[in-house]
């Protein structure tokens, strides 16, 4: 790893397309990191420096990943999240609390979701008892804006 320092310096990756910007307000400078490896698979560049910002490194049995950005966007923590095999239950920026029997989200913005189980369960309303589903791994749904839902699953 490598750094510079540099009064008001942008801390931005870019990556997919989009640049995600995070500007370090020190009033006389701030340390730029960047990936200094070249066995590493660089995936995004800074946009202060064009140094590698996030970067990728198979080791035996393990990954590294190292991201530059002060913040890390929430699509680059799930896509981080699904190449390492944990299971995503809802691709949008919803807040999921998640347990065995029972499924929450709370939505900022509402419309269509298409939530992902980890198993075939029955999907119940929580307060009506009405079934949703039956043995499904996935519910669809269009949910209102900043709204929370509660699932009940059933094996």
């Amino acid at each position: 790893m490598t750094f510079e320092s540099k009064p008001y310096t942008p801390n931005a990756v870019e990556n997919m397309g989009k640049t995600y910007y995070v500007v370090q307000k020190h009033p006389k400078a701030s340390r730029v990191l960047w990936c200094d490896d070249s066995g590493a698979t660089v995936l995004g560049a800074m946009t202060c420096n064009k140094k590698p910002g996030l970067a990728v490194k198979k080791q035996d049995g393990w990954t590294s990943i190292y991201c530059g950005a002060y913040t890390v966007p929430s699509i680059l923590l799930r896509q981080i999240g699904k190449f390492a095999g944990v299971h995503i239950y809802d691709d949008t920026d919803d807040v999921v609390y998640a347990r065995k029997s029972l499924l929450v989200v709370h939505t900022a913005e509402g419309g269509k979701r298409t939530l992902h189980l980890p198993r075939e369960v029955d999907v119940l309303d929580t307060f009506s008892g009405e079934v949703i589903a039956r043995k499904t791994r996935t519910i669809e749904a269009t949910l209102p804006s900043r709204s929370t839902t509660i699932y009940l699953l059933k094996d």
